[in-house]
């Protein structure tokens, strides 16, 4: 709506507005014709620009650059940082506005998902920041546990250096060392994508402040009975040798081997056994139970009795019956291995059944298994065990879903351990209630059932890590006693050893738990703490806690957003945030996840150096909540491009704003305010329509922001803002309006841009004149501002016949150089007014209601080469098309080929399908212009094509070619060629300008072939004197020229207007143009009424009567100007003459003639209406009713013959199987037919009003009735 950034023409928003930026950017080539294409652009001269250097010290350069520059991205962030604007402003008094930052790990390197979250919370903290909030963007980052430790060990390894060798509190040391070094490259990646955060309160999880929440919390957990110590199931990672978190293990599909082998039957015959399949056969020394199902036939004999397990010297297992077993899946027999699978273990626990652990945390066999071997190795030999003793019965092929760890790669062991626990169900049971309450919203909704479920079914969480980096668990046992029953758990050491003497005396001893906490307790704990938790009465907690959003992937809605909705609850007792806002993950082109093995990582460094950092975050924040989006270069290589073109527009806005020095003119454009209702309803139209629509944009693109419909906001945006026009004028108060327009526009826009692409706009903010503040910190603007909704849909109707021409030029691969002809045909009220006999040959583009352009194929294309073209483009395809329905009639094809294949295959047949319809409809269209005999041209019409391009084709009827372009509704259109492309106007010759006709006379006319008239342009305008002077403006500024002057037809009188009149020359020109044809039309249609012509009347009825026979074609004023100038001035001054003797005499449109009683006698409003015809002919004024309506009515009465052929010879049986009369004739006679009609008609009403003065009473004609309404004692 609001920038077209790239420049294609001089503004034509007003009278006189181009001269200024003619000498600027044009310079005429040396050719013959004219048009824009004949124009060099000079190129624009760089200005200097005063930008208050003193005071933005960032931005001292004295002229602005030709291109935007993205290494100026880190001189602008550092000027933002050091004038302090990422801080919150405590003097403002309104509610803040606070979101924390997802702590990226600190050994992290910038990734797409980081650009994601910093780019969408920046997004919102500038906008709330703009709006006048005190803002605070809480950063920091997480010590990252496991990632850390494994980073720090690999360098270790580099030097020969073990873990273990140097000793828990030396290796602590190395990996603080390492922090130090390493651990900032994260956050300065960060800052590249332009994060405002308030970075004097950054944090990390391992500082002092919220190690000691940390602290606390597990404190107040143990004490409220939240915290236990327990051997349960664990993901164990025996690389790391450590517990890990659900998330931090991935599943894989992966090819394995499922292992089919016998447990005999204790107590039973030989052939007694039980198959049973298994994926893992190392694990049956864990074995407890064998499981089928209650009610599987094959095994229900065996239930209660008791297997042998193989190769364990004759152990005895039970089997038993549970409907959890899968009777479809392998044999229908299940081992319990409790200590080595989830399912088995829950079952386990359930049945009460025992928990045997054959496996060592390093991943080999233990000696319950007496192997001692690693587990992979221990499968091999086991098998070849099972196959010398028999119980060997097969293995087969098997895809196993493989749990992998996220850090090191390893399978994850299911491994049954000693933990640290909290129960989770009292605190999730708070966490639901605050959704259901609304004290807590999540975006999208739909996460709202995910996050439910979770919580609905929690279990309990394992905090504890076996690692040397983290929180240590502030857990102390005593020496000599046992771990399980003899704990302190305390705030510190000391704390710890007080308790411990007190019990056992001073000569206790204790030591530390040395497991850490999962990462994510102290992350759960991340609003509160980093704002001073557990210390409650510092400024910045009481001040912004609880915080307004957060903003985090949906994969860890339930391992971190969760969790510090519960967290925050307990310890608070409030949610740590009002609205939870997820967004999905970023794939690449083809959906698919980034990832190294596929080689489709994209960095977010090297896009910043090759896009820049706002094209960057502009792609990213076009998604949408919760969906993943796919990345892809062209998106990004577009969105550089639009950087580009703002910068442009900036470009063009400085170079035509006046310069600072002159106060006067900067003081009349600034004491503009478009904010006021009375101004906007007096700028022009491209003006109103321009602060309309930017009016309209603030308030959409406002609500997105509130709603957090990011992806609306910048699509929104994007599109609008490139649809837009860079006003610039010339001539004192017109050029000060128009200046002050462009620069309110472009300075709104930057501010509507700025949260999504900050460094581009405020580059040019600071380049703007008089700039005392920086953009990130200037007012949002104002909602609910006055627009003109008339004004948009005129101008977007203009727009849309624009963008159909462009589009149909496209479809027919016209070259870009090359000039067409167009039919421009605008009317109020209806879209067919002018109708061609061979109309076929054309295209139709319809832009709105009453807003069409007709377009030659002739023109654009060569037919010849064309038919040619497509032809052979047919063959091919039609080829391509048989060959795809043989594969599809092939029933090995069907059976045999892949489904997505086959879907494929049918898929690309109904295309080509339809692109061979479409080429054969295209074909026969251009067969049938060549096939078509072009209808002569008459003779007046001959001067006027001789200046044209090529003929033009007037709307065609149905039949004809139409683009699917949406119709608009507007209430009213103003068309105003200035708007439009400058290659519409490039062929002017002679303009006719059509008053519009009634829909009753449209309507008529769509119902009859009217005859080839072919002019180059037509239109219906109802503010002709608008349309002349911006035709006239174009003319003499825009580029063109015309061959002569203009020559201005209305009705059937001609006037001549030169490019130099002024304006109230030209309003008088119109004036005097129009009284003439008004007195004349008028005079004629009383004359009939009253059946009374003057001579002069009678003559002008006679030759409205000639002019419908051709033989008047050769003596139109078109045809021959001076002929037919002198050949009817004998009529016109007759008429002149017999005005100036009823000088007295009033004549208006409209008829209203009273009685004696004083009641009106009303012919209609409409019935002087004037119509200005084709061909300049002047014919009698429409009435109310429909001509067909009257035709219709006539035949019905026997006084007029439907049929053309049997009207011209007035027999219907003697022409019955002729062939029916050449177009011309009939056209004549149904004109002529017509006319009959309506002088019938105005001698019936003539009549009526005679009656109605004679009886007393009022004459009203309505519809196709003419009737008389008494006044008194019942009527006539």
């Amino acid at each position: 709506m609001i920038l077209q950034t790239t420049f294609p023409g001089p503004s034509l928003c007003s009278s006189f507005s181009a001269h200024r930026l003619r000498p600027l950017l044009f310079s005429r080539r040396r050719r013959g014709r004219t048009s824009l294409s004949y124009w060099h652009f000079n190129p624009l001269k760089p200005r200097h620009f005063s930008v208050a250097a003193s005071e933005n010290r960032g931005f001292t350069s004295p002229e602005i650059a030709k291109t935007f520059d993205f290494t100026s991205e880190e001189r602008i962030y550092n000027w933002w940082e050091s004038q302090g604007y990422f801080r919150p402003n405590h003097d403002q008094g309104s509610d803040p506005f606070v979101i924390s930052m997802p702590p990226p790990n600190v050994t992290g390197s910038l990734h797409m998902g980081h650009a994601m979250f910093v780019t969408l919370e920046d997004i919102m903290v500038r906008y709330h920041r703009m709006k006048g909030k005190p803002t605070l963007w809480l950063p920091g980052t997480d010590h990252a546990g496991i990632a850390t430790q494994l980073v720090v060990e690999k360098m270790l390894a580099s030097e020969g250096i073990k873990r273990v060798d140097l000793g828990r509190d030396e290796f602590v040391s190395k990996v603080w060392e390492w922090k130090e070094k390493y651990g900032g490259t994260i956050i300065n990646q960060i800052k590249r994508l332009g994060a405002s955060c308030d970075w004097n309160r950054e944090h990390f999880t391992l500082d002092e402040q919220l190690s000691r929440a940390v602290i606390e919390a597990f404190v107040r957990l143990h004490e409220k009975g939240l915290i236990y110590q327990g051997s349960y199931m664990v993901n164990w990672s025996p690389s790391l040798q450590t517990a890990v978190s659900d998330l931090e293990v991935e599943y894989h599909e992966e090819s394995g081997t499922l292992y089919h082998l016998k447990y005999r039957v204790a107590g039973g015959l030989k052939s007694d056994y039980l198959t049973i399949a298994t994926t893992r056969p190392e694990t049956l020394f864990g074995d407890v139970a064998i499981a089928v199902h209650p009610e599987d036939d094959r095994y229900s004999k065996y239930i209660n009795r008791m297997a042998i397990v193989p190769l364990t010297y004759g152990r005895h297992v039970p089997i038993i019956a549970d409907k959890h077993v899968d009777k479809d899946f392998g044999t229908g027999v299940l081992k319990i291995s409790p200590g080595h699978d989830h399912n088995d273990y829950n079952l386990a626990r359930k049945l009460g059944l025992p928990i045997l652990n054959v496996m060592n945390k390093d991943g080999t066999l233990n000696k319950v298994a007496g192997l001692g071997l690693d587990r992979f190795e221990a499968r091999k030999k086991l098998w070849a065990d099972l196959e010398e003793t028999g119980l060997a019965v097969k293995k087969e092929p098997h895809t196993l879903r493989v749990p992998r760890s996220q850090r090191g790669g390893e399978v994850i062991e299911p491994l049954v351990s000693k933990q640290w626990f909290v129960t989770m169900e009292p605190l999730a049971d708070k966490a639901l209630s605050a959704v259901e309450k609304g004290d807590l919203k999540i975006i999208p909704e739909r996460f709202e059932k995910i996050y439910n479920h979770w919580l609905s079914n929690i279990k309990d969480w394992c905090i504890s890590r076996q690692l040397w980096w983290g929180h240590r668990i502030p857990v102390w046992y005593i020496v000599g006693k046992d771990c399980e029953e003899e704990y302190i758990v305390a705030r510190s050491e000391d704390e710890a050893l007080g308790k411990a003497q007190e019990k056992y005396g001073k000569d206790v001893k204790i030591y530390q738990d040395p497991d850490v906490l999962d990462t994510w307790f102290s992350s759960a704990l991340w609003p509160f703490s980093t704002l001073g938790w557990p210390d409650e009465s510092v400024e910045d907690f009481k001040r912004f806690y609880p915080t307004t959003m957060l903003e985090t992937g949906h994969d860890i809605l339930f391992f971190w957003v969760a969790r510090m909705v519960m967290m925050g609850i307990e310890f608070t007792g409030t949610v740590p945030f009002k609205y939870i806002y997820l967004h999905g993950l970023i794939r690449d082109s083809q959906g698919r996840k980034m990832s190294k093995t596929l080689g489709n990582v994209i960095d977010p460094l090297d896009t910043i150096k090759e896009y820049g950092t706002d094209a960057l975050r502009f792609t990213i924040a076009l998604g949408t909540a919760g969906q993943d989006l796919n990345l892809s270069t062209e998106r990004l290589t577009s969105n550089k491009a639009f950087t580009n073109k703002l910068w442009n527009a900036g470009k063009f806005v400085l170079q035509n704003l006046p310069s600072q020095s002159e106060a006067s003119t900067w003081e009349n454009i600034l004491s503009y305010k478009f904010d006021k209702v009375d101004l906007l309803d007096k700028l022009p139209l491209p003006e109103s329509w321009v602060i309309s629509k930017l009016h309209l944009l603030i308030d959409t693109v406002t609500a997105s922001y509130d709603k957090f419909f990011f992806g609306d906001v910048g699509r929104e945006t994007y599109i609008e803002a490139s649809k837009a026009r860079l006003y610039h004028s010339g001539g004192d108060s017109v050029a000060s309006v128009t200046q002050a327009v462009l620069l309110y526009v472009f300075e709104n826009i930057l501010k509507l841009l700025h949260p999504f692409m900050p460094f581009v706009t405020e580059e040019l903010w600071q380049a703007l004149p008089f700039r005392k503040e920086a953009l990130i910190v200037s007012p949002w603007p104002l909602t609910s501002l006055p627009r003109q909704s008339n004004s948009i849909k005129k101008f977007e109707n203009l727009q849309a016949l624009t963008r159909a021409i462009r589009n149909a030029r496209a479809e027919y691969s016209v070259e870009p150089v090359k000039r067409i002809s167009a039919s421009i045909v605008a009317n109020e009220e209806v879209t067919e007014y002018i109708m061609v006999r061979n109309a076929d040959q054309s295209v139709h583009l319809v832009a709105g209601e009453g807003l069409e352009a007709y377009l030659p194929l002739a023109d654009m294309i060569d037919i010849t080469a064309e038919i040619q073209r497509l032809s052979k483009r047919l063959s091919k395809m039609q080829a391509e098309y048989d060959g795809l329905k043989a594969r599809l009639s092939s029933p090995k094809f069907i059976e045999k080929a892949p489904e997505d294949v086959v879907r494929g295959v049918q898929e690309k047949a109904a295309e080509t399908e339809e692109k061979i319809t479409l080429t054969k409809n295209r074909l026969a269209l251009l067969e049938s212009t060549m096939d078509s005999t072009p209808t002569p041209t008459p003779t007046f019409l001959r001067h006027s094509q001789s200046q044209c391009s090529s003929p033009l084709l007037y709307p065609p009827p149905s039949s004809a070619t139409k683009l699917p372009i949406k119709r608009k509704n507007p209430d009213s259109i103003n068309p105003n060629p200035n708007l439009f492309s400058p290659q519409l106007l490039s062929d002017f010759n002679d303009v006719v300008l059509v008053p519009t006709p009634p829909d009753s006379y449209a309507q008529t006319l769509s119902t009859a072939r009217t005859p080839p008239f072919k002019y180059h342009r037509v239109w219906t305008e109802p503010d002709e004197l608008l349309f002349l002077q911006g035709l006239l403006d174009c003319a003499s500024h825009g580029g063109f020229s015309f061959p002569k002057d203009l020559r201005l037809f209305y009705g059937r009188f001609s006037a001549t207007v030169s490019h130099s009149y002024t304006k109230s020359q030209l309003s008088e020109k119109l004036r005097r143009l129009r009284k003439k044809f008004r007195v004349v039309s008028s005079r004629l249609t009383r004359g009939l009424c009253e059946s009374q012509l003057s001579p002069h009347d009678r003559a002008l009825y006679d030759l409205s009567r000639k002019l419908w026979s051709p033989e008047c074609w050769s003596t139109s004023p078109f045809g021959n100007r001076e002929k037919s100038d002198a050949g009817e001035s004998d009529n016109l001054a007759a008429a002149d003459e017999n005005l100036n003797q009823n000088k007295n005499q009033s004549v208006s449109d409209d008829l209203d003639v009273e009685n004696d009683s004083g009641d009106e006698v009303k012919t209609t409003s409409e019935l002087a209406r004037p119509i200005a015809a084709l061909a300049a002919k002047s014919v009698l004024d429409v009435f109310d009713q429909s001509l067909n309506e009257v035709r219709m009515l006539l035949v019905q009465q026997g006084v007029l013959c439907s049929d053309p052929v049997r009207l011209a010879s007035g027999s219907g049986s003697s022409n019955e199987g002729k062939t029916a009369m050449d177009f011309e004739t009939q056209w004549q006679l149904q004109r002529l037919a017509e006319l009959d009609v309506l002088a019938q008609r105005l001698r019936l009403i003539s009549r009526g009003r005679a009656l109605a003065q004679r009886k007393g009473c009022s004459f009203v004609t309505e519809r196709s009735q003419a009737r008389v309404l008494g006044t008194a004692q019942g009527g006539p």
